[in-house]
């Protein structure tokens, strides 16, 4: 006879062995933009990885000058497993926050105020291959409020067209739901809307099935796991091959307010229009991108499996 002890024991076992065998393997990460412990502006300025494509700002200055690294606030604690394994990245737009395209200063886009982080080159199309999912998690940055009169972008692919088949916008101050975060499909229609609430997380997770040309979507607020939110979608218009890839930004894109002094140049956002300033900021963290064969991370190492 065993003693009741090791029998409990050896059942307690085949128990975990169960329920390892019954989850899925964990996501194949095929991008990881979470900013390493010791990463610094020095090395962001230095095109250190996993910042090593390109940072769209203000024309003429470093990096570091509208991007920064901290542990305070946390970062979101889905992917830390009762460890840290990332910094909080800071990002901010100010007056002097004009990409110029090519540093022709022909090509300034005034309208806009601008600092994104590029996760990958047009060329390389590792993300964009099969199912694969983004994931962002933001956060409010008191210190530099969002001005409610402009409309934001946290996060957007963009291909060789300038279009986006898929985007993450804070909702138009025109809006009923001015306090939103939104993630919009290749048409721009809005598939999902979650609240940004002040002092928390807003996780979020965009699979997009690169062949079928489908969207879905996973959300969760602060400390809670991602769960799906949406159905499986068509991402109506969404160019196939080549045209339908390009590069992943996330940051803060600022629009213009319109000035009606511009005319017929109004429509012409990136270069015409109002910004009120003075300096507008965001937190961000969890940022990822992962292959969806066998799931989709949800935070705490649980994997759900993929709309389908």
């Amino acid at each position: 006879m065993f003693p009741l002890s090791l029998l409990a024991t050896f059942s307690a076992l085949i128990l975990t062995v169960a329920q390892a065998q019954q989850q899925p393997a964990q996501p194949a990460i095929v991008y990881d933009g979470r900013a390493p412990l010791n990463y610094n502006g020095a090395a962001l300025d230095a095109n250190t990885a996993p910042y090593s494509v390109f940072v769209v700002r203000g024309g003429g200055r470093p990096p570091s000058n509208y991007v920064s690294f901290s542990s305070t606030p946390p970062p979101t604690i889905l992917w830390s497993n009762c460890k840290t394994i990332e910094q909080t990245i800071a990002v901010k737009v100010d007056n002097t926050s004009v990409f110029v395209p090519g540093d022709n200063p022909a090509n300034s886009q005034f309208g806009f105020r601008r600092t994104e982080i590029l996760a990958q080159n047009k060329d390389v199309t590792t993300m964009e291959s099969g199912t694969t999912v983004f994931h962002v998690s933001v956060m409010r940055d008191e210190s530099k409020p969002l001005n409610a009169s402009h409309q934001y972008q946290f996060a957007f692919l963009e291909v060789p067209s300038g279009s986006t088949p898929f985007s993450i916008p804070a909702t138009s101050p025109a809006s009923a739901n001015a306090n939103d975060i939104q993630i919009l499909d290749f048409s721009n229609k809005v598939i999902f809307s979650i609240p940004f609430p002040s002092n928390s997380w807003v996780n979020l997770a965009v699979q997009v099935d690169w062949d079928a040309l489908t969207l879905a979507v996973f959300a969760s607020k602060g400390a809670f796991p991602l769960k799906p939110v949406t159905p499986l979608l068509p991402n109506v218009g969404a160019p196939s091959g080549a045209g339908g890839k390009g590069e992943f930004h996330v940051g803060l894109l600022k629009y213009p307010i319109a000035n009606p002094k511009d005319g017929d140049n109004a429509a012409k956002t990136p270069f015409f229009g109002i910004q009120e300033g003075p300096t507008d900021g965001l937190l961000l963290s969890g940022v990822f991108v992962e292959d969806a064969k066998t799931g989709v991370s949800a935070g705490y190492q649980q994997v759900l499996k993929r709309t389908t």
